[in-house]
């Protein structure tokens, strides 16, 4: 797959980051979709297929949401916002994308962000880590490190990018 989050392929060096950031999840959601003929014929299901053709939709039309903390109440932000968007987990002045605030992943010493914590998306071993929405109430799968419980696997910029994210926070 070409799409990468941080623009080391496909988009690189081109357009702001809040169009390198929509391009890597469409160009992942479309290489889902591209791909998926040859995936069923070796097994793949039909739910990662749905699946797929739901994360292409919703980067197009629908605002995907992150919450987190005990019963998922408090809101993390928007991940598929403008950079430049107040609400977005990308926005580093915002507060769901600044490293200093309580509600932001990308806090290292937080609640969201950190290595230690069960609400983590950097803790491997979270139990309870900030889930993926959109605005009709879908879920889209966890924002975590753990394979097992990670985003959608058609959301492979979204799974790179929190990869990145955490390792900065180690």
């Amino acid at each position: 797959m070409t799409a990468d989050v941080g623009g080391a392929a496909g988009n690189a060096g081109r357009g702001p980051p809040e169009a390198r950031w929509r391009s890597a999840l469409r160009g992942a959601a479309v290489a889902a979709l591209v791909t998926a003929p040859a995936i069923a014929v070796v097994g793949c299901s039909a739910a990662y297929l749905q699946n797929a053709a739901r994360w292409f939709a919703a980067v197009e039309s629908s605002t995907l949401m992150v919450y987190g903390g005990p019963g998922d109440t408090t809101y993390l932000g928007c991940l598929n916002c403008l950079e430049s968007a107040p609400e977005s987990v990308l926005n580093p002045l915002g507060p769901y994308g600044s490293h200093h605030s309580p509600t932001s992943i990308s806090n290292p010493s937080g609640s969201f962000g950190s290595l230690g914590s069960p609400f983590s998306a950097c803790n491997p071993f979270a139990t309870d880590p900030p889930i993926i929405v959109d605005d009709q109430g879908y879920s889209y799968g966890w924002l975590t490190l753990d394979p097992s419980r990670a985003a959608d696997p058609s959301a492979d910029a979204v799974q790179r990018w929190i990869d990145r994210l955490c390792a900065r926070a180690g």
